[in-house]
């Protein structure tokens, strides 16, 4: 039968080194700087911080690389006790998938809402239902059973094709949402290493200390021209540092709306790429 494939997203190949050294950055927004990035989001229509988070990035992948198609990836818990799930155990994560084509006049808060509207639409909620349930569908047929098989069965056989093609997305931003502090303790970091299905994730979690986001990724995994991920995690905090600046707040005070597009992040935020 034939197959259906979506075009590759940038980078369009797998990472250099499969299972190469395990990267990080991590970037702490103290408390001041995402209560101003919160309140400009809710200027424009943008009620939570995660969808201002993931656009930021795409800003950032656009700045760095020059990436122009990009898929960024968004998990999401699909749990719903009146589908018969259970209300403590059993993984109910799907994945939002988000595919689109970058230019420089993209006007940054539009992009940031059109992504936050999406995110909460049925379209979004039935993607992620969707997605849910598919292992049962991996080939597991017998292949090979010998002791020095790589693949002994169709599961693996199906894990290697996957690992051999491009990533099916750019970025993943996975997000934890909120959470308090106990006595002593200044701060939360969440981490997890990304999957072949996506080469980066940025990971977030907010206290009321500010916002933690912890890049990871493995080496080699945007290796172009001399840049890596490294390059892309110092723009990152560069757009969201430019984003959260208070002089946008005192145009937008004067009634005046600031609509940044790319390309006047890249410019004023001082990013020479």
């Amino acid at each position: 039968a034939a197959s259906v494939r979506q075009a590759p997203c940038w980078p369009g190949r797998p990472p250099a080194v499969r299972n190469a050294l395990r990267c990080y950055k991590h970037i702490i927004l103290d408390s001041a700087t995402t209560a101003s990035l919160k309140a400009h989001g809710k200027r424009h229509r943008v009620n939570t911080l995660h969808p201002i988070l993931e656009t930021a990035a795409v800003v950032a992948l656009w700045i760095t690389f020059g990436a122009t198609e990009i898929a960024h990836n968004t998990p999401m818990s699909v749990r719903d006790v009146s589908r018969g799930h259970p209300l403590m155990t059993g993984n109910y994560v799907s994945n939002l998938e988000n595919r689109c084509s970058i230019r420089g006049e993209d006007d940054f808060w539009e992009k940031s809402c059109a992504f936050s509207t999406w995110l909460k639409s049925d379209v979004a909620q039935r993607q992620a239902i969707s997605a849910m349930g598919m292992l049962a569908h991996i080939p597991d047929g017998i292949n090979d059973l010998a002791l020095d098989s790589s693949t002994p069965t169709g599961w693996e056989s199906f894990l290697k094709d996957k690992m051999a093609r491009s990533p099916s997305t750019s970025l993943e931003v996975s997000n934890l949402g909120y959470t308090g502090l106990p006595p002593c303790v200044q701060g939360v970091t969440f981490a997890q290493t990304p999957s072949p299905a996506t080469p980066v994730v940025v990971n977030a979690v907010g206290t009321p200390n500010g916002l933690s986001l912890l890049v990871c990724w493995r080496d080699g995994a945007y290796g172009q021209d001399g840049l890596d991920v490294g390059d892309f995690a110092q723009v990152y905090e560069t757009v969201l540092g430019f984003l959260a600046q208070p002089e946008l707040e005192i145009d937008e005070a004067r009634d005046i709306r600031y609509h940044p597009t790319f390309a006047d992040i890249r410019r004023k935020a001082g990013i020479k790429r």
